[in-house]
């Protein structure tokens, strides 16, 4: 059967054809772009931030931790100098104290608020409980302030 060959060749590539081109098509297609570009940076909206309970626990703890300093310093002693266990009890007994205020602050004032970035590196950076009280009164921290 001399024509065999030709025809099964041809019978083939017709059969492959659909395969090939959509291959090739695939191989073609650009990257995939998302449905809308991602918004820039503007004002009021790169730079606003939604409180999570970690960022109302870790303006907490700055703010415990500036209120322990000021106690060691109304003690008459450096904060730097007094020894880990001392500062451990002011700490425990400051939280204490605080706690009822503390758990209120973060359910009720704190998480879920937003918030510029500005004033909330000011709150975490502040190095006085006034200091802290100062960012989250300020204007841009929102109605009653998150400081509260």
């Amino acid at each position: 059967m001399p024509g065999l060959a030709p025809r099964l060749a041809a019978r083939a590539i017709a059969t492959s054809a659909p395969l090939v081109v959509l291959l090739a098509l695939l191989a073609c297609e650009d990257e995939k772009k998302p449905a809308m570009p991602p918004v820039g940076p503007g004002v009021g909206y790169s730079d606003v931030r939604v409180l999570s309970h970690k960022d109302c626990e870790q303006l907490t703890n700055r703010f415990v931790e500036n209120a322990v300093d000021e106690e060691l310093l109304r003690d008459g002693g450096a904060p730097t100098s007094v020894d880990a266990n001392a500062r451990l009890e002011v700490e425990a007994e400051v939280r204490r104290k605080m706690r009822a205020d503390i758990d209120e602050w973060i359910e009720k004032k704190c998480v879920g608020r937003k918030l510029p970035s500005a004033i909330y590196r000011c709150m975490r950076d502040a190095t006085t409980p006034g200091g802290f009280d100062a960012c989250a009164a300020a204007p841009d921290a929102g109605e009653d302030g998150a400081g509260g």
